[in-house]
């Protein structure tokens, strides 16, 4: 499904996301002032040359192969680069990105420590200082490294980098990581001048309260962050699988994960709801849907389900991605951008 490209929200919006296809955007009056591309899958090459501030990422997109994400903005964003950052800005948000080298992958711990840090440098000296939402994507998530494995290696450079604010657990951002199955690292980041208000999940610990079986740092994020703008209030909605209190369930069963990845995502969104007074009340009133699959083939049945529990209106983004444990074959995420 493929959202419908309208500038009317921008009239009350700092910004807003739809998914489309790329010869769509390629014949629209998008320029590098309103708008923000992220792509996946071959067509990094063709959006380089057209659109100043292009995030790419290692996943290929199932089902619909030429979707990818447009942000478009309402006050005209600055494009510039620092120390190995892309960032764009204007007075409400910034939007950075980098890439990390390959040679430094194989020390995923060092290197996202560093990484992180560059991030909060460049933030405070922009006047950025809040971190709403982090994307991570790098190769071999699962792979052992060091008596654990990258992504609990990842979880401590994170840690070691946001721990260095005093009041870091007050400040933690909602955030997705998912393991590519090609070489690279890529993180692109929302962050604002004023912070966003955590949500937890009343079926899910808070992942930074996780016991020290899932590595010596815990992950540093929030299952939800609101976000009130002067003129709307919005919802991120971190990647969120089938896992109740801090264990996985349903293990081998595609669907029995949808179903309960989609109870988590129902009571995380009634939670934000009652706490800050938001006018969504489920799942399939977000704006639109990211889906990520450990196995490709189960593309065709995974989103017949979601058809049946959600309808056929909501966007969604299908991505073959190796999700953070092992055990577990399909994580969502989402926003809800209102107005």
């Amino acid at each position: 499904m493929i959202h419908s490209n309208s500038n009317s929200h921008l009239s009350t919006t700092p910004f807003y996301v739809s998914l489309d296809k790329l010869d769509a955007v390629s014949s629209s009056p998008i320029t590098p002032s309103n708008s923000i591309l992220i792509s996946y899958g071959v067509h990094a090459e063709e959006l380089a040359t057209f659109h100043a501030q292009h995030v790419h990422v290692n996943l290929q997109p199932l089902g619909d192969a030429n979707s990818l994400e447009c942000w478009r903005v309402q006050s005209p964003l600055k494009h510039a680069a620092w120390n190995g950052i892309n960032y764009s800005h204007n007075d409400e948000l910034l939007f950075a990105n980098l890439r990390i080298p390959e040679a430094d992958n194989r020390r995923i711990n060092p290197s996202t420590l560093q990484a992180y840090r560059r991030m909060e440098v460049l933030r405070r000296q922009l006047g950025y200082p809040h971190l709403l939402r982090t994307w991570n994507y790098f190769a071999d998530i699962n792979a052992p490294s060091n008596e654990s494995t990258r992504y609990q290696e990842f979880c401590q450079g994170r840690h070691r980098a946001l721990q260095e604010d005093a009041e870091f657990i007050d400040h933690l951002p909602a955030a997705t990581v998912i393991g590519t199955y090609t070489p690279g690292y890529v993180i692109y980041f929302l962050a604002a001048r004023e912070s966003g208000i955590p949500i937890a999940n009343p079926r899910q610990l808070n992942p930074f309260e996780y016991p020290r079986q899932y590595g010596p740092n815990s992950p540093s994020f929030v299952r939800a962050l609101v976000k009130h703008w002067p003129r709307r209030s919005d919802l991120y909605v971190s990647g969120t699988a089938s896992i109740v209190g801090h264990e996985s369930q349903h293990t081998g069963n595609r669907l029995k994960q949808l179903d309960e990845t989609l109870r988590n995502l129902d009571t995380l969104i009634a939670q934000a709801a009652r706490q800050e007074s938001l006018a969504i009340r489920a799942t399939a009133e977000l704006t639109y849907l990211k889906i990520y699959l450990r196995d490709a083939a189960d593309f065709d049945v995974v989103q017949q389900r979601l058809h049946e529990r959600l309808g056929t209106q909501i966007p969604c983004l299908f991505l073959h991605g190796e999700i953070c444990r092992d055990d577990l074959l399909v994580e969502i995420e989402g926003m809800y951008l209102d107005g």
